[in-house]
């Protein structure tokens, strides 16, 4: 893995059309190439940074969980568009970080192997994970974090150390912004909440994913703001990272 730091920063963009698991709102396939296609579109000055500035790969699209591995081959930063949320184990297994922090309504740490089961997964399989925007949970899931003690309370995250990997699910979000995502849950987080988490952990990060968008109706506004929001994670790590 390349070390980003006092470099001009690169980025190379995966999407993995992966959804065999949702238990409520299926559809994630078609997200990457719904979002990828807003980029053409967009302004890209954000925040003080123009991303036309700086190179971006795009590495294509895969559909099975084990060619995400292909991250590994990225040359820039890489990023992940989902697809459900599974496609994060395999993310992290590939990237190797020493935290994940994962941005989610739900803790997914139902048994199984499927989108819901994906944080209790990567704790199984050793990995220092951090939950934050929970709002609901599974008697279940509230039995395995508190037997694992993992707080879902907001950490500062400003104390974190190490390589990080964030894992963004879009229903950490309030529906009100965006409600096309497999789990939708009310009370939710704004647009800036997310970007302010990202820029705290910017000069961290050695990768993201922002997954479980569903499309369905709104398709048009909702997926051009999650296209935003790839820009303005992109802006963050260029500001945190460069000379």
């Amino acid at each position: 893995m390349a070390c980003y730091k006092n470099v001009i920063m690169d980025f190379s963009i995966l999407g993995v059309k992966y959804d065999k698991t949702q238990t409520c709102r299926s559809g994630s396939s078609g997200a990457p190439e719904l979002i990828r296609g807003h980029f053409t579109k967009m302004e890209t000055y954000v925040s003080g940074v123009d991303l036309a500035d700086h190179f971006i790969e795009d590495l294509g699209d895969v559909s099975e969980l084990e060619d995400v591995s292909k991250i590994s081959k990225a040359k820039g930063f890489p990023i992940i568009i989902g697809g459900e949320h599974s496609v994060t184990l395999e993310a992290v297994k590939t990237l190797k970080p020493e935290v994940v922090i994962v941005l989610d309504a739900h803790p997914d740490c139902e048994e199984g192997s499927g989108h819901n089961a994906v944080v209790r997964n990567m704790i199984k399989e050793g990995f220092d994970v951090r939950l934050l925007g929970v709002r609901t949970f599974s008697k279940k899931e509230e039995e395995f974090l508190r037997d694992h003690d993992i707080r879902i309370e907001k950490d500062d995250l400003k104390k974190i150390k190490g390589k990080v990997f964030l894992s963004i699910d879009l229903d950490v979000f309030d529906p009100s912004i965006i409600k096309n995502v497999g789990n939708p849950e009310p009370d939710g987080c704004k647009f800036k909440d997310v970007v302010k988490d990202v820029r705290i952990l910017a000069d961290k990060l050695i990768g993201v994913d922002v997954v479980e968008y569903t499309p369905g109706c709104c398709n048009e506004v909702e997926s051009y703001l999650v296209a935003k929001l790839i820009y303005a994670i992109m802006a963050e790590i260029v500001k945190n990272n460069k000379l």
